[in-house]
């Protein structure tokens, strides 16, 4: 998910004011396509939409004690439309911890709509949902990582949740490469040599048309990869007036194949071991998640447990006086990060197989 760079995005209102129903995920598990992961920037109700934000987060889990981030941002919020960012992270055995953000302008950045192929100044990516390259330059490092998927892409159900009456305003998601293999050079500014990387990747696609209050009040995800196991779960409890049902899914991939998928009214979800944020009253995040679900692959059930805060992000703590005025009106967003931990019970071909691993969990409280 996006940070810094999509706080005003999510959270400057919209003036949608009537109750409408909320159409989360559904049915089965649709194919992602390439119209799903390219920029949705020309569509109508993007290209003059002032709150339209779309992302594409490149997650890494290097060996070697190698880290690194990428995230390519489209944005109309503000002065011009069509902005683009690139934020890019990169650390090293040594402790090196390299972040940068860049900023560009709509004449800056371009795609093509016959391959996966969107390039931000000197960034770029490009290939197609079998593979492809993922190239990131700034002032203070320069990489080339080649990027071949171990499980085909996601989506949970047909990918999207309209909010209200109106097919123009929607939260989509695609899973572009639930684990990938990534091998890549990369070259610091002041070092002569490359240094070679490689390990694990896991790619998602993000495209709104509304700002986060009116998407949710409350928002919980957590995500762990591996080769061989990718298991991933969202909810997100809607503003008000569309109701008190979540909206939900989770999913379990087992050695390239998923063998578990449910979504929405077939997750059950319980919140445990609350602990109150000490620097923001009326703010309480679980440290506890219990997860059951059932679909036509049996029923199933997940613990997840939070070991160590690794993140606290009080949006309204990191812009400028005059946008925490505005934006406090509407929504006092606080995100918290966590390493953890889950296990769960899955039944296949009607035995029950205990699983486990390790992950991470994000708690966002739009509103208390």
């Amino acid at each position: 998910m996006a940070r810094r760079a999509l706080i005003l995005a999510f959270f400057l209102p919209f003036g949608h004011i009537f109750a409408d129903p909320i159409y989360p995920f559904s049915g089965p598990s649709e194919p992602v396509t390439l119209e799903d992961i390219l920029p949705h920037y020309e569509r109508s109700e993007c290209k003059k939409n002032e709150f339209y934000s779309e992302w594409w987060s490149f997650i890494f889990s290097l060996d070697n004690k190698y880290g690194a981030y990428v995230q390519f941002l489209l944005s109309n919020l503000g002065q011009g439309d069509g902005k683009a960012y690139v934020r890019a992270h990169f650390s090293t055995p040594e402790g090196q911890n390299i972040q940068k953000k860049d900023e560009f302008s709509v004449k800056d950045w371009s795609f093509e709509k016959d391959r996966f192929s969107i390039k931000i100044g000197e960034n770029s990516v490009s290939g197609d949902l079998q593979g492809f390259v993922l190239k990131v330059k700034n002032e203070s490092f320069e990489a080339e990582f080649d990027v071949k998927p171990v499980v085909p892409p996601y989506k949970p159900g047909n990918g999207r949740v309209q909010y209200g009456s109106s097919k123009d305003r929607y939260y989509e998601y695609h899973v572009i490469a639930p684990v990938a293999e990534v091998s890549g050079k990369v070259k610091i500014k002041g070092e002569d040599a490359e240094r070679t990387v490689s390990g694990l990747m896991f790619v998602e696609h993000v495209a709104t048309t509304l700002g986060m209050h009116e998407q949710a009040r409350q928002w919980v995800r957590f995500r762990s990869f591996k080769k061989d196991r990718v298991f991933l779960f969202s909810q997100i409890l809607p503003p008000p007036e569309y109701g008190n049902d979540p909206v939900r899914f989770v999913v379990l991939f087992e050695k390239g194949q998923k063998v578990f998928e449910a979504l929405n009214g077939d997750v059950s979800v319980r919140l445990a071991s609350f602990k109150a944020d000490e620097e923001k009253e009326g703010y309480a995040v679980p440290w506890v998640l219990e997860i059951s679900g059932i679909s036509g692959k049996g029923k199933n059930r997940f613990g997840i447990k939070a070991k160590v805060m690794t993140d606290r992000e009080d949006y309204l703590e990191e812009v400028s006086t005059a946008t925490r005025f505005i934006l406090s009106k509407f929504a006092k967003p606080v995100l918290y990060s966590f390493d953890a931990i889950f296990a769960g019970e899955i039944e296949v071909d009607g035995r029950i197989r205990k699983i486990g691993g390790f992950g991470r969990y994000y708690f966002t409280i739009v509103n208390p």
